[in-house]
């Protein structure tokens, strides 16, 4: 098994509360939420934040693009620059439009910790609608900065009652039965074994 850090005893702190481990029917929180752990775990979705800063950036270039066209003399380079900096904006515009919408429809559980509180599980629901959606289970350690996915199944098929650490090496998750419950992704990761069971 792959070694992790030992706890550094910090206490979690969530929303300025003290949290000991994920409570069943919790509400769920907005995607671009973090927490941080037992042991200084920053949980975050961090490609989400570099979707948004390639949005902005697209539109400030865009915004700064149709001014500095306004200050060159030759019409022809004028007018390219100004198409240009359109184009640029509203790719930036739909792209963060689509990331605002995406973030409606995703929401995750409380992080569910180990016994050591140096790794963490965290159910992530994504609704899509008429189409049904989906349901993962995200493994954190290193603080925080490092996650695999270890369950891949259809939407709310976990819930957070559903996690249970046996040790800092052994992750169970219950997932619901019913239609297409046989249509689900299960695996370990080099430091965690991952079992999969239906309730």
């Amino acid at each position: 098994m792959v070694g992790y850090p030992q706890a550094l005893g910090y206490r979690q702190i969530t929303s300025g509360l003290p949290v000991t481990q994920a409570e069943s029917g919790s509400k769920p929180a907005r995607s671009w939420n973090f927490d941080v752990g037992e042991s200084a775990m920053l949980i975050f979705n961090w490609w989400i934040t570099g979707e948004w800063i390639v949005a902005l950036t697209m539109v400030l270039l865009a915004i700064f693009g149709l001014r500095f066209a306004g200050k060159l003399r030759a019409l022809a380079l004028r007018v390219v620059v100004r198409i240009a900096s359109v184009a640029l904006g509203l790719v930036g515009s739909l792209l963060a439009l689509l990331l605002f919408a995406v973030s409606g429809c995703e929401s995750h559980s409380a992080p569910i910790y180990s016994p050591s509180g140096t790794m963490a599980a965290r159910i992530e629901n994504a609704d899509e609608g008429a189409t049904g959606g989906q349901t993962l289970v995200e493994l954190y350690w290193a603080h925080g900065f490092e996650r695999e996915t270890v369950y891949d199944g259809g939407w709310k098929s976990v819930e957070p009652s559903d996690i249970k650490w046996t040790n800092d090496s052994e992750l169970k998750i219950l997932y619901s039965g019913g239609y297409a419950a046989d249509s689900f992704q299960c695996k370990s990761t080099a430091g965690v074994k991952v079992s999969c069971l239906p309730r």
